[in-house]
């Protein structure tokens, strides 16, 4: 709940509701087993509107993605992760974080070929052509847009805006100055994070995203995609990355 894709149909005060409902219903059991509820990101706004449920929570959930379309270090992680323990003063669970092994940047060439193969010569020619350009996108695909809980016509703005990434199947250029998105900037990421994380107080636990790479991005349907296949430690054939072992060594 508060990341919009997510949330729909839902208003964020429904949301936090819905959770809520939940998490009261849950406390007869609550002795038995840890009972939190996940923000995604920061969404400091969800948290405050959590604030009536907060007795109820053993923990909170957040997760972070930082340094792999902005240039965050372990110091910014460790900082989000404080925030959120002053906006709730529950215990943090970094419920997902993960850091991309490989990116694919496109160039104007490659772009102008994938829209080719849609049948069209621009951006806005397929956006204007929204009808019969969304039947051609994968069922995966289409359903997003309609999560989105956008009019119809502004669906083109968010395939070329938003999920711009999805429809080229690319992700931009390196962002983590550090450390590159390769099998090996994985591994490295990961042996400069994960102490750093161990020695956060407030922190009460981390799930890493995730095993093994995937085959078909969840989100938009596409083969090649790495915006949802390629954050494992284990290689789409199941044979461990450089990473594997820094992260077993540190968990």
């Amino acid at each position: 709940m508060g990341i919009e894709a997510f949330t729909y149909p839902l208003t964020l005060e429904q949301a936090a509701r819905f959770i809520g409902v939940q998490l009261q219903a849950l406390d007869p059991v609550a002795k038995d087993f840890p009972i939190g509820y996940n923000s995604a990101g920061l969404n400091l706004e969800l948290h405050r509107l959590m604030r009536p449920y907060h007795a109820y929570c053993d923990y909170v959930g957040l997760d972070l993605y930082n340094g792999n379309d902005s240039n965050c270090t372990a110091r910014d992680y460790i900082k989000r992760i404080r925030r959120v323990y002053r906006a709730t003063h529950l215990p943090v669970i970094l419920q997902e974080f993960g850091f991309l092994s490989e990116r694919q940047p496109k160039t104007d060439v490659e772009r102008k070929a994938i829209l080719e193969s849609y049948g069209y010569a621009s951006e806005e020619e397929a956006a204007e052509d929204i009808d019969n350009f969304v039947q051609k996108l994968t069922p995966s695909f289409r359903q997003r847009l309609v999560e989105s809980g956008k009019p119809k016509e502004e669906w083109g703005e968010l395939i070329f805006d938003d999920y711009r990434i999805h429809f080229y199947c690319e992700r931009g250029a390196h962002t983590y100055k550090e450390f590159g998105h390769t099998p090996e900037g994985q591994a490295n990421y990961y042996d400069d994070l994960l102490p750093q994380l161990r020695r956060v107080s407030c922190l009460a636990g981390t799930i890493l995203y995730c095993c093994q790479d995937g085959a078909v991005c969840w989100f938009c349907g596409q083969r090649g995609c790495p915006s949802e296949t390629r954050w494992g430690l284990l290689d789409e054939n199941g044979v461990p990355k450089p990473a594997f072992d820094v992260v077993r060594r540190y968990f």
